[in-house]
């Protein structure tokens, strides 16, 4: 259980690292226009880009922090990864760095990893 409390804490922590603002920039007329497909395929991409260079490292090196060990943390990340679109997840940790952590998280997070230590 300790263990789980460790990654949860990696979660929490990481969501701080990817903040929740862009710069305040706000979009064009022309991305306004842009068919629904394009934006949410943008989205997307963009999140992903997001949790893999903000969220990712700060995550594995809070999770490693909290003591448990490399594997455990990197495994941890890919059942998150593979749970969840970039955009859920998202919102997850930021639920969870408030202080607000979803049960949804909690339980996921418990699930994957009792798998990655098994």
């Amino acid at each position: 259980m300790k263990l789980v409390g460790a990654v949860l804490l990696a979660a929490c922590l990481g969501l701080a690292a990817c903040g929740g603002d862009d710069g305040g920039e706000t979009s064009t007329d022309a991305a306004s226009e842009a068919p629904a497909e394009e934006t949410t395929a943008d989205a997307d991409s963009d999140a992903a880009q997001r949790l893999e260079e903000e969220a990712k490292p700060s995550y594995i090196s809070s999770c490693q922090a909290g003591g448990a060990p490399a594997n455990v943390c990197e495994c941890a990340w890919e059942g998150l990864t593979e749970a969840y679109t970039p955009e859920e997840l998202i919102d997850l940790l930021e639920q969870a760095g408030t202080g607000e952590t979803p049960t949804e998280l909690l339980e996921k997070q418990q699930e994957i990893v009792q798998s990655c230590q098994a």
